[in-house]
């Protein structure tokens, strides 16, 4: 309804960064489902920036009548899309890489996926595709992401 209506939505929300619950309010522009989790993409009146926040650690929202405070295409991780580029992971061996290629790619060497900026961290997360694959090795991760290195300023710290 407040994506819809433009309007803020009081929530109490907790995170790893802080997992006690606190009150903001935030104005939702989109709700995504990406892997396991949904997630709302708002401007966060306690940031002031564009947010994600995971539907599952939102406690309690309420409406409020403010109405949204910009434009939405200011929100630049939602408007950009980025390429992430997936490969079997190095450390395989090269049988093993050929079943992860037939599983995911249907044969090929890699495959490609067009994703919005502020989503990518989940995607990668969700695909347990390795953005370090020196560390993050097999059998946890069967994937790599190839072109890491252009994504790292978009991946959490």
């Amino acid at each position: 309804k407040a994506v819809l209506g433009k309007t803020g939505v009081e929530i109490a929300y907790a995170s790893m960064t802080n997992p006690a619950y606190g009150k903001r309010v935030i104005f939702p522009h989109a709700i995504v489902h990406v892997g396991r989790r949904w997630h709302v993409r708002a401007w966060c009146m306690k940031r002031q920036d564009f947010r994600d926040f995971t539907m599952g650690r939102i406690h309690s929202a309420e409406s409020t009548l403010e109405r949204f405070p910009l434009n939405l295409d200011k929100d630049k991780g939602w408007e950009t899309f980025v390429e992430l580029e997936l490969e079997a992971h190095r450390k395989l061996s090269p049988d093993q890489q050929q079943v992860v290629r037939n599983e995911f790619f249907s044969g090929e060497k890699n495959r490609f996926l067009s994703i919005r900026a502020c989503l990518a961290q989940y995607v990668i997360f969700d695909l347990k595709a390795s953005i370090d694959p020196v560390h993050e090795e097999p059998p946890e991760f069967q994937l790599e992401v190839a072109n890491s290195e252009k994504l790292l300023p978009l991946l959490f710290k």
